[in-house]
């Protein structure tokens, strides 16, 4: 049987290489995309140099495979205080929210094929923003509804869609606030090791932002955590529609529960 195949935008560094590197240690076919590659990637995952905003530049990865079991986007580009500058602000967006949907959108056929599934990442700044990030921020916070979008969207063919909003995490993006120990000392004290907590609920979740949001010191939570709304799946009909779509289906189980078996203590007559 062949092994699942899963197409990674920013592949080669950071978050997109730990989630490239777990997922083939777990046995995926791992393609990894973007203009930049560390020289200690696994040779098990094949980097294919392309610009992500050109869906046109990537496609040629996936020449002769009619399915895909996964794509993950975590490609981006973070430019700081220029950000407040239209031409800067418009680039981020470029890539971080318009390549990941461009190629996420290509793709839908090779995936629908596939039952397969979308990870996108979003950010902890799209929760609470940064106002020396302000393109960064949005575009994080593009990517959490474009994402619950194409959930809902998509449902219908089988295709789920997930977002994951990391916190401070040891890469190259977060290296100037990791240089700042005062900085690094706040982080840490803010934010707690909760990894574990933020997994979707369901196994067959889609149309879920998980927050992660782990201390700077920790920050190879991605190596184990990252995957799991991507890697954790089942297919069943209840697995389709939004959370709170979920919750209410919940709730509506539990009052059903409780006509069935009538009054008992602490229950209304």
């Amino acid at each position: 049987m062949t092994a699942p195949l899963v197409l990674i935008t920013g592949g080669g560094t950071g978050i997109g290489r730990a989630t490239a590197e777990r997922l083939s240690s777990e046995g995926w076919r791992v393609i990894a995309t973007g203009l930049e590659c560390d020289d200690d990637l696994l040779p098990a995952v094949h980097f294919h140099e392309a610009d992500v905003t050109d869906p046109d530049a990537v496609l040629p990865a996936l020449e002769g495979e009619a399915v895909l079991h996964g794509f993950v986007h975590c490609a981006g580009v973070l430019r700081h205080e220029r950000e407040w500058q239209i031409a800067d602000f418009d680039a981020v967006m470029k890539v971080n929210v318009h390549a990941g949907f461009g190629l996420a959108t290509a793709l839908l056929p090779r995936l629908e094929a596939a039952g397969g599934a979308v990870v996108t990442l979003a950010s902890m700044w799209a929760i609470f923003g940064s106002a020396g990030a302000p393109a960064y921020t949005a575009s994080k916070g593009a990517v959490a509804a474009v994402t619950r979008s194409m959930a809902v969207a998509w449902a219908a063919r089988g295709v789920r869609a997930n977002s994951v909003a990391p916190g401070w995490v040891e890469t190259r993006m977060s290296a100037r606030a990791r240089t700042d120990g005062e900085r690094v000392e706040r982080i840490n004290a803010a934010f707690r090791w909760d990894a574990g907590l933020s997994r979707p609920r369901s196994r067959r979740s889609s149309g879920s932002c998980c927050r992660l949001t782990p201390p700077m010191s920790r920050g190879r939570w991605c190596r184990s955590t990252a995957a799991i709304p991507f890697a954790e799946k089942e297919t069943d009909d209840e697995s389709l529609g939004s959370p709170p779509d979920r919750r209410a289906r919940r709730a509506a189980a539990r009052r059903a529960a409780k006509t069935e078996a009538g009054p008992g203590r602490g229950a209304r007559a």
